[in-house]
C-alpha cells in the first residue's frame, strides 16, 4: 500500500515507534518518514499512522468504528484531512496539501 501509492510522506506523534516497523515491515520501503513536528514545512500530501485505539484483540472484536487519527499540533496550516482507512491494528489518515498561494 505505502510503496506503491504516489504519497511520499507518513507522519506520525509515535515517529520513533513507527520507522522501525516500517522500514524492517516493508520491503523496498521507498517513503519518507518524518515526525509530527515537521507537518507545516511539507508541501505534499502525507498519510498520517497512528495506532487503531478502538481496537480489541479478542476474535471478532474488530470495531466498524475508525479512531480518530490525527495530529496533536493545535495548528496546521497547509494540509487538509480527507479520508482514514484501518490496516491491521493500525490507522492512516490521508492529508492533502493546500496551496494558499
Amino acid at each position: 500500500m505505502f510503496n506503491e501509492g504516489s504519497i511520499n510522506y507518513v507522519v506520525s506523534n509515535n515517529y520513533y515507534h513507527f520507522e522501525n516497523y516500517l522500514k524492517k515491515g516493508y520491503k523496498n520501503f521507498n517513503k519518507n518518514i518524518v515526525s509530527e513536528a515537521k507537518i507545516n514545512s511539507l508541501k505534499e500530501d502525507f498519510w498520517y499512522l497512528c495506532l487503531d485505539l478502538s481496537w480489541a484483540q479478542s476474535k471478532g472484536s474488530y470495531y466498524d468504528e475508525i479512531y480518530d487519527c490525527s495530529p496533536k499540533l493545535k495548528n496546521i496550516f497547509y494540509h487538509e484531512k480527507k479520508s482514514s482507512i484501518k490496516l491491521n491494528g493500525f490507522v492512516l489518515t490521508k492529508y492533502e496539501y493546500i496551496d494558499l498561494k
